[in-house]
């Protein structure tokens, strides 16, 4: 028996120490844990703030986000995203069911508006008087335009091609060749005064006139005609006067007249138009009609001046009036062979009818 019992104290002696050592470890373990962990370097702050903050992996759908959307917001592609499409106003929220509602609670009253920030605030007075309405401008143009109506730049290109033709055909247009008639009435005053000095034979004559004019010639350019032409004065019943004061004598004259030869200008400003100026300058033939006393005869210049107007009755011939003057001075003579200078004004109004 104490052989057997010194066999097993190596046994008892090992159980002995397994089971301190046990109790060693348990007690050294969870304190070095704690020194550890309060020996670990704390984690930087800039890392930590410029890190985003990383939403739990969702397992679910593409509509399922977490943590879940609030209130007005829904989740689209695992993003939370305005529920209102377009975004409410300021001053309103939007509602899970997609509705926008003020953002005052209770809402506002009459006469005040809910800000961004929830708070009622009374709003600009409205001016209540009534806005006067601009008067009408009935000088303003009305255009009233019709399905199918030829519109301003349809009938603009219409005369454009239209003055583009005329230009080309010469057709109511003012160029090429020309000729013109005319006659109307007039009025004719003239003097002569002897170049003796004799005063008792100076002499003059008055009274109604038949002009006549006709003119030929071309246009170098539109509405610029050169030609030549004669213009005629004939007096068919003059009153004629001879001497001055207590030796006048008064009678009737015999026919006479005055004509005039040499070149014309005649101008259209507007070559479509029928306005026109017109000059002649030239030489005169006067012939102051029988008296008691006898005839006068001579020559001299002469000018014309006029102005009128035509309006087209085919594609070259118009018809028009023209009012114009003729100055004619002249050296005379009589049957005595007496000399006179004389000096003439007619005025005169014509019917005329020209081609161009």
């Amino acid at each position: 028996m104490a052989r057997l019992l010194d066999s097993k104290r190596p046994s008892a002696r090992l159980r002995i120490f397994f089971i301190a050592l046990g109790a060693f470890l348990a007690q050294t373990l969870p304190a070095h844990a704690q020194t550890a962990d309060a020996a670990a370097p704390p984690a930087s702050s800039t890392n930590s703030s410029a890190a985003p903050a990383t939403p739990a992996a969702a397992t679910g759908s593409d509509y399922e986000c977490a943590p879940t959307c609030r209130m007005g917001f829904v989740c689209v592609m695992r993003q939370c995203v305005s529920a209102c499409n377009p975004a409410c106003p300021s001053g309103e929220v939007c509602r899970s069911d997609g509705r926008c509602v003020s953002a005052c609670n209770p809402p506002c009253g009459a006469g005040e508006m809910c800000t961004a920030q929830g708070q009622c605030t009374a709003t600009a007075p409205q001016s209540t008087a009534p806005q006067s309405k601009p008067a009408p401008n009935f000088d303003e143009p009305r255009v009233t335009f019709m399905p199918g109506a030829e519109t301003p730049a349809d009938r603009d290109l219409r005369s454009e091609d239209a003055a583009s033709e005329r230009r080309r055909t010469g057709n109511k247009f003012h160029n090429g060749f020309y000729l013109r008639f005319g006659i109307g009435a007039g009025y004719l005053v003239a003097a002569a005064t002897a170049d003796s000095g004799n005063t008792k034979r100076d002499a003059g004559q008055q009274g109604f006139t038949v002009p006549f004019e006709i003119a030929i010639g071309g246009s170098p350019t539109p509405g610029f005609v050169i030609g030549g032409g004669v213009w005629s004065l004939n007096v068919p019943a003059a009153q004629n006067t001879v001497g001055r004061g207590d030796f006048a004598k008064t009678d009737t004259a015999a026919y006479g007249g005055l004509t005039q030869l040499g070149l014309l200008f005649d101008l259209y400003p507007a070559p479509r138009a029928g306005f026109h100026l017109q000059a002649a300058p030239g030489f005169a033939l006067a012939y102051l009609g029988d008296t008691h006393d006898g005839h006068l005869v001579g020559g001299g210049f002469a000018g014309m001046a006029g102005l009128g107007y035509e309006g087209w009755v085919s594609d070259n011939w118009g018809l028009g009036v023209l009012a114009r003057l003729q100055i004619i001075s002249a050296k005379l003579t009589n049957a005595d062979s007496e000399t006179y200078s004389g000096l003439a004004l007619a005025p005169s109004l014509l019917m005329t009818t020209t081609f161009n």
